[in-house]
């Protein structure tokens, strides 16, 4: 009985830390945001995320979530179950994000519209489960530099 539990025992200890040293060994960031399309009723948008996993083992990815900011004003959230697994290298994930007038009020709705985008720029503020530990991730965006180009 007393090895079962020791055994039990050093499995637990060995899955919480592995989950630890791969926290500890991930580069993530918000890599880009791609402009999708621009309709008179919404506005989407792709939001890049980078994650390399030096290991050679891989973790669980949960949810992303994020708040998203224009010139300081949140225009909208992200919410998106990824539910897939990070293997070892870079894994590359793609989300997505609609504005509408409702999120982002009718001046920054007017200027997107318009694509008067100048001077704006947006926020990411988010996390990201990983092996159910969150990695909090943020970045910071001129419009101007994606929107022209993607048009």
């Amino acid at each position: 009985m007393d090895k079962t539990i020791l055994i039990i025992g050093g499995i637990a200890a060995f899955l919480w830390l592995r989950g630890r040293n791969i926290l500890r060994q991930l580069a993530y960031k918000i890599a880009g945001i791609q402009l999708v399309s621009v309709t008179k009723e919404e506005i989407k948008l792709n939001v890049n995320l980078l994650i390399n996993n030096p290991t050679n083992i891989r973790a669980m990815l949960g949810n992303f979530v994020a708040n998203v900011y224009i010139n300081g004003t949140y225009v909208g959230n992200i919410n998106y179950p990824v539910n897939r697994y990070l293997v070892p290298g870079i894994n590359n994930i793609t989300v997505g994000l609609s504005l509408n007038p409702t999120t982002t009020g009718s001046v920054i709705w007017t200027q997107l519209q318009s694509g008067n985008i100048y001077n704006m720029d947006m926020d990411v503020d988010g996390a990201i489960d990983i092996d159910n530990k969150t990695l909090k991730m943020s970045a910071h965006f001129i419009l101007q530099d994606f929107w022209n180009f993607a048009k």
